[in-house]
């Protein structure tokens, strides 16, 4: 069954670099944070594209764009259609197979 709702999405929001800081700074970094972010985001590693490092960076809940939105349901309807294909020519590859006994 195809949603329809609106649904909310963890993304990257801003990198979170606090290598070789004192930890008052760190502490002041993450209440900024908690400040734009709400106290429900996150401190994920990520890595860059094309780069072999691994980061520090800030997550939060977001909800999907539109377009975000368009692209899942187009995404959610083709597995659907495709489920429901798969299963008709089963049960007539079946029905077949059993002439409908």
């Amino acid at each position: 069954m195809v949603d329809r709702n609106r649904k909310s999405l963890m993304q990257f929001k801003d990198s979170f670099d606090v290598s070789f800081s004192r930890l008052g700074y760190v502490l002041e970094q993450i209440q900024t944070a908690i400040k734009f972010y709400g106290p429900d985001a996150e401190l994920r590693k990520y890595n860059e594209r094309y780069d072999d490092g691994e980061y520090l960076g800030i997550f939060a809940m977001t909800p999907e764009t539109d377009q975000e939105m368009a692209k899942r349901i187009a995404q959610e309807e083709g597995s659907e259609s495709a489920a429901e294909a798969r299963e008709k020519a089963e049960f007539e590859r079946l029905k077949k197979k059993y002439g409908g006994k």
